[in-house]
């Protein structure tokens, strides 16, 4: 009877694991290799199973363990919802996704992630974006005739970037959440997500690759970790000396990367500048409502926090940043190292990918996650 219950919990594991996965950190990168007309399905189906997971967890929700999380969660829908009543939208979804983010941060504070089924999902996505856009390359790097914004169906090929990153960035949170020693798998995935995003050429992916490259280095081992950098470093550096032409010629490929350049010339930088240049004092107060910012037609400015300050107002850009203030001065609280953020500022400076989005959960984990004994079941 004992080995039964065990098997029976085992098995409970990696069925809460599962749902969690396709719940809570999949729904955007399935949803951007959907075919056109099935999204709505789709999306409804999501919240359906945000509100079955709500239901089964009401007991979470409304633990005083997990207070800081809901305020922050509350400050989202109620600013969300003064910003769809000032601007009569009706874009739910910024109240939606915090609400899904809470009931997963929820979830996972009672359910232990069985982290072999990232292994099999990083492994799952390779599989398919080989067949579906590596195997169609025309050329490895260079490939001026191929159009990578219709890739997919509501996709370029930046979602394979940000795909890949985001479901190594989660695999990572929860490696330490779990407190497990999966730090070579990790690696391994790391190197494997930098090797292919260099393929894709996506900037901001890269950026952020190389980012998780080196922390899941220095997670594989702390005390070795400077002694490997002042090895690699000459090495490197030899290596880009005499590839310096190819090096050159990449960068090329990859478009304008030059900072301050990129500021005026860029997308990002015209939106950005649109979303100040044309800002009242209600725009300002209560943000926009599907507001097109600069001649490329975009409603978002590639910076997770001028869009919080777009989608729900000022007070709630505020509210954010006084929390991230608090988490800083009271680290020693927390579970998570302060560098477990660097991956969402750095993506947040540099993608709209954030708050809202569908895998938000993982930045309410290392964000209000306390020291704590890690989750058994």
């Amino acid at each position: 009877m004992i080995h039964l219950s065990q098997g029976t919990k085992k098995n409970k594991s990696k069925l809460a694991s599962f749902i969690f996965l396709f719940v809570f950190i999949m729904p955007a990168s399935v949803a951007s290799v959907l075919p056109l007309g099935t999204h709505l399905t789709y999306f409804y189906g999501v919240l359906f199973c945000y509100i079955l997971c709500g239901v089964y967890l009401w007991e979470s929700l409304t633990d005083k363990k997990n207070t800081q999380a809901l305020i922050f969660t509350l400050s989202f829908v109620i600013l969300g919802a003064v910003n769809l009543f000032v601007h009569k939208s009706t874009a739910t979804f910024n109240i939606v996704a915090p609400v899904g983010a809470y009931i997963g941060y929820c979830f996972i504070m009672r359910k232990r992630v069985y982290l072999k089924y990232f292994d099999y999902l990083l492994i799952l996505m390779y599989v398919y974006y080989y067949f579906t856009y590596f195997r169609t390359l025309p050329g490895l790097l260079y490939r001026p005739d191929f159009n990578e914004e219709t890739v997919f169906a509501i996709a370029s090929s930046n979602a394979i970037a940000i795909g890949l990153n985001m479901v190594l960035y989660a695999y990572m949170i929860f490696n330490k959440l779990n407190n497990e020693a999966r730090h070579k798998n990790i690696l391994y995935f790391a190197i494997i997500n930098f090797v292919l995003i260099v393929i894709q050429q996506s900037r901001a992916g890269l950026v952020i690759a190389l980012v998780l490259l080196t922390m899941s280095a220095y997670e594989l081992n702390k005390k070795k970790f400077l002694g490997y950098l002042a090895f690699a470093i000459p090495i490197l550096l030899a290596v880009a000396f005499f590839s310096l032409t190819m090096i050159l010629d990449y960068i090329d490929l990859l478009g304008n990367v030059n900072v301050l350049e990129a500021l005026t010339d860029d997308v990002r930088g015209e939106s950005q500048a649109a979303f100040f240049k044309d800002m009242d004092f209600n725009a300002f107060l209560f943000g926009y409502s599907s507001k097109v910012f600069g001649e490329s037609g975009l409603t978002y400015t590639y910076n997770v926090f001028l869009d919080i300050w777009s989608r729900y107002g000022v007070l709630q850009l505020v509210i954010m940043l006084s929390m991230y203030t608090k988490r800083f001065t009271q680290r020693r609280k927390f579970y998570f190292p302060l560098y477990y953020f660097i991956p969402f500022f750095a993506y947040s400076a540099l993608e709209s990918i954030f708050l809202p989005s569908f895998w938000d959960v993982i930045v309410f984990i290392p964000m209000f996650t306390r020291n704590f004994t890690t989750p058994s079941v």
